[in-house]
């Protein structure tokens, strides 16, 4: 798991070197985004972590499970910050989308990487 947190750290300072460049409702979007994939991330890495020390057969439902978590998280999230009258004047869901994205591939590679090494034994790095 320390892979997957440094990842987690890092990406979240190179956002807030990006996030700065922008206005503040975009900004705050890049964000809110990030963080809310990479949140997402990191819960269904420890939930996939969790399974596979335990029931390593239902690894993929699991990976299935956090895919169609984060994606209805992105949709709920960009409907909400579309369409909800002040809300969408603090945070901007086009910088929401494309930061949650960004979050959620990189915790997925992050996360699939340190359990291909529980999955092999390997020591941590």
């Amino acid at each position: 798991m320390n892979f997957t947190v440094l990842t987690l750290l890092a990406g979240l300072a190179l956002c807030s070197l990006f996030a700065g460049r922008f206005a503040e409702p975009v900004a705050t979007g890049v964000w809110v985004g990030f963080a809310a994939g990479g949140g997402l991330g990191l819960c269904a890495a420890l939930w996939q972590r969790r399974l596979l020390k335990r029931r390593p057969e239902a690894l993929l439902a699991a990976m299935v499970g956090g895919f169609l978590t984060k994606l209805a998280v992105a949709l709920a999230g960009a409907l909400i910050l579309r369409y909800a009258g002040d809300l969408s004047k603090l945070v901007d869901w086009r910088g929401f989308l494309v930061a949650f994205a960004s979050a959620a591939c990189l915790m997925l590679l992050a996360s699939s990487f340190d359990n291909a090494r529980v999955l092999y034994n390997k020591p941590a790095l």
